[in-house]
């Protein structure tokens, strides 16, 4: 069993598609033509800090991990001049297009963090495999 999200893996690149440059999203945006990546929803100064952290569990700044835990209150309290005004855009692209593992609650985001991301849960889904390879009789 994959640990990653309906298998929303793409096909070209490896990557989830949250954050893979292949992947064109028709939805959201009024102007579909410049928005190939769903990060895109996003503010442009965050979208390397939300790529980092599902990508390699890189831990994210006071704003970003506040919505990433689902505090409302904190994000809110933590958001800058554009930020407070699209924090139902982070919503809409955690809930459409990130991993479900990686955010939710303060518990899950630490987790997310210890386990360095889809890197690092790639890499222990591949151990896993190789070490239950290794360990099967041939016969």
């Amino acid at each position: 069993m994959s640990l990653f999200y309906n298998e929303k893996i793409c096909p070209s690149c490896g990557l989830h598609r949250g954050i893979c440059k292949c992947f064109e999203v028709k939805a959201y945006s009024t102007d579909t033509s410049t928005r190939r990546n769903p990060v895109d929803m996003l503010p442009s100064h965050m979208r390397e800090g939300m790529t980092s952290y599902i990508q390699s569990g890189l831990e994210p700044g006071g704003f970003l991990t506040a919505v990433l835990s689902n505090d409302l209150y904190l994000a809110c309290s933590q958001a800058d001049h554009i930020n407070k005004y699209v924090i139902p855009d982070y919503i809409e692209y955690l809930v459409n297009y990130a991993p479900l593992d990686c955010w939710g609650s303060e518990k899950q985001v630490r987790a997310w963090i210890e386990h360095r991301g889809l890197k690092g849960l790639r890499q222990k889904e591949q151990n896993n495999d190789s070490g239950t390879s290794k360990n099967k009789d041939p016969y």
